[in-house]
């Protein structure tokens, strides 16, 4: 009765208030709990903080020796909090790629200048491109020598439908 009562708007509102961020009232067995809830912005930077861990691990020891479990532990959260946001590895390296990717567009599309020719600017884009990959070679081996069979089942477009349109 308690929980139904915690769960009514006004509630949540004023434990929000109280708090100082977002809640979420859990029912944890006969106990209950609320927990904060990250604000959009502590996504973005759990996020971040995750892809950082994570790239430096695998530059350190490779595919193998990162578990999810270690991973928790650097970036010092529970394992069920990071599986929370990463269901598997698989997602992981997922959205590991995509952060990786679009920072090598970033890099390369830098300097572009729409006034330039066509063949100008893609000499641009490639030297920028290729500029990336030489700076972090980390950041290479993890996009392009873990095999992409690591996630079959998983359906790329619903885990991240625009990723493909910023590559062609």
């Amino acid at each position: 009765e308690i929980f139904n009562e915690l769960r009514e708007p006004a509630s949540v509102a004023a434990l929000t208030e109280a708090v100082g961020g977002p809640v979420q009232p859990v029912l944890d067995g006969a106990q209950l709990a609320v927990t904060l809830r990250r604000t959009r912005a502590e996504q973005d930077e759990f996020y971040d903080r995750v892809v950082q861990t994570s790239l430096q691990l695998f530059a350190e020891g490779g595919y193998g020796a990162v578990s999810m479990r270690k991973l928790a532990a650097e970036v010092g959260v529970p394992p069920m909090s990071l599986y929370r946001y990463f269901p598997t590895k698989a997602h992981l390296i997922r959205h590991i790629w995509d952060d990786v990717l679009d920072r090598a567009y970033t890099q390369a599309t830098q300097h572009l200048q729409k006034k330039q020719p066509a063949t100008a600017r893609l000499r641009g884009y490639l030297d920028g491109f290729l500029q990336y990959w030489i700076e972090h070679p980390s950041h290479y081996w993890v996009v392009f020598a873990i095999r992409d069979d690591i996630g079959d089942g998983i359906d790329m477009a619903a885990y991240d439908p625009g990723i493909l349109d910023l590559y062609t």
